[in-house]
């Protein structure tokens, strides 16, 4: 990017001796020669500028004002242009801070109108060159795209997103640099919440400022937030779950909304325009040369069966991917939904009992209410599920993320996690997480009333273990012996695995298995 003369000072004239002709005594004088130590010309410098490959930036002012210097010198005579970096788009989130420190935002709410996002455009850089004459790139830019979800709207000139009704913000990314903005609704019941032979189903949040009394089912979407107790009952989440204080008796279930849902739009969106592809097949049918001959020995299904027979294939794939995620939805009105408009297709397509082509589009209706709805529920799922509670006592957790009891702790308790568990003390409950466990104090009644289990390259750490204690990693098996203190079991993905106690090692540990099964694929 640079090049740079260096002159030595020019040095004193040369001289000759002058012959001053015939004489007894030779006398000799000098003649001053200017001229003989000269600097180069500014022809010479440019060309062996051109000769060490300087073809670009050469500044020929500033090789003529190095040449009139007299003393030694050094002067830049070529420079390249440095590239302007380009600069990414980005959004900017516009979204209040949350209320109570509650976790995921849970405590943030916006009103219809309140900007929640803003689209910052890229800005493309400028090109540079080097002294050799190569262009310099400044590099692609990454150009980020709002989609206003449920509940949101986004702005004529695309670059904003408003919250439509009042809810919890969120945003996330759909697909690299497509961020997808949405408004979960709120439903918040001001009391307890009593028994009822019927699930309570909600899209979005629900927040319960009382208990939730003995025998409910709660289903939400989003979060559940229940400000009392629970006793005696079922809450499933697509987001996830909070209670402020006790849970007894009662089996809480987070399940990734986002994890499940986002396949589920993928497949349902696809065989939507495999649908409307059809409704195009039945109107070329119609005017197909032969259709007047098939109709009259096949119903006009069976002629949609004959000449689309390679589409109805792509759908029959769809169908069958769609119901391996069905189970896992938490919101049970949506999953009959879904499985209608699933068993609505087979049976008007797969039978052949269309009657014509309204009722291809009676089929395109049906499944463009079906994404409509993915769409919605979406917008409340999250990637993982956690569970805060206060108090766990004789109740089962099943969470597709992070489990966290922060006050008096576990007793009699089965959780079972994706994520880490965390529990101040456990008692008599088992513990399986596929990332971590740390536990502050554990005590057990009886032999193997309390096992704590991890996946292959999990861990476990423990304060203290009043009892004898059962820790696993896969397949391997470690007794914790009474009192034992700053106990931690490390092991890595290869199947190694190290025990420290108060820092010392505690076990030589032989590797695992290469076979080890993990704990989700034992589940």
């Amino acid at each position: 990017m640079g090049a740079w003369l260096n002159l030595a000072a020019q040095g004193s004239p040369g001289y000759r001796v002058v012959d001053t002709g015939p004489a007894h005594v030779l006398r000799l004088q000098a003649c001053a020669m200017p001229g003989s130590q000269r600097n180069p010309s500014p022809e010479e410098i440019e060309e062996a500028l051109a000769t060490a490959g300087v073809v670009a930036g050469v500044d020929r002012a500033a090789v003529l004002m190095a040449l009139e210097e007299k003393g030694a010198t050094r002067v830049q005579v070529a420079r390249g242009r440095p590239v302007v970096a380009s600069r990414s788009g980005r959004v900017e989130p516009l979204m209040p801070a949350p209320r109570g420190g509650v976790p995921a935002d849970l405590g943030v709410r916006v009103l219809p109108g309140q900007p929640l996002a803003r689209l910052i455009p890229p800005e493309p850089g400028e090109r540079g060159y080097d002294l050799t004459g190569r262009n310099l790139e400044p590099g692609p830019v990454r150009s980020p795209r709002l989609v206003a979800g449920e509940g949101a709207q986004l702005t004529p000139e695309g670059t904003e997103v408003l919250a439509g009704i009042p809810g919890r913000p969120i945003m996330f990314e759909v697909e690299p640099d497509l961020l997808h903005v949405a408004v979960v609704p709120v439903t918040e019941i001001s009391g307890h919440l009593t028994y009822s032979p019927i699930p309570y189903q909600f899209i979005g949040d629900v927040m319960i400022e009382g208990d939730v009394g003995e025998g409910s089912h709660v289903q939400a979407s989003g979060w559940i937030w229940v400000k009392g107790s629970v006793q005696g009952s079922v809450l499933q989440a697509g987001q996830g779950i909070r209670v402020d204080r006790t849970v007894q008796h009662s089996h809480l279930i987070t399940r990734s909304g986002r994890r499940v849902l986002t396949p589920m739009l993928h497949e349902y969106s696809r065989m939507l325009a495999d649908l409307e592809q059809m409704s195009d097949y039945g109107h070329q049918i119609i005017g197909h040369p032969r259709y007047a001959e098939l109709s009259r020995s096949k119903s006009f299904g069976e002629v949609m069966l004959l000449l689309a027979q390679n589409r109805f294939r792509d759908l029959r794939h769809g169908i069958s991917q769609v119901r391996k995620l069905l189970p896992d939805l938490t919101i049970e009105h949506l999953r009959l939904h879904l499985e209608a408009a699933l068993n609505m297709l087979e049976q008007r397509v797969y039978s052949g009992g269309m009657s014509d082509i309204h009722d291809v589009a009676q089929l395109i209706a049906g499944f463009a209410a079906a994404v409509q709805h993915v769409r919605q529920a979406l917008g409340s799922g999250s990637a993982e599920g956690p569970v805060h509670v206060h108090t766990l006592l004789w109740s089962q957790v099943d969470a597709d993320g992070q489990v966290v009891v922060y006050g008096s702790g576990a007793e009699l308790a089965t959780v079972r996690a994706l994520g880490s568990v965390q529990i101040p003390k456990l008692r008599n409950s088992n513990v399986m997480s596929a990332q971590a466990i740390e536990i502050g104090t554990v005590v057990t009644s009886e032999a193997d009333k309390t096992v704590l289990e991890v996946s292959v390259g999990g861990e476990i750490r423990i304060d203290l273990a009043v009892t004898p204690v059962t820790l696993r990693v896969g397949e391997w098996q470690y007794r914790l012996q009474p009192d034992s203190r700053g106990t931690y079991v490390q092991s890595d993905r290869d199947g190694r695995i190290r025990i420290t106690e108060r820092g010392r090692q505690a076990a030589a540990v032989p590797d695992l298995a290469s076979g080890v099964n993990h704990l989700l694929q034992k589940r």
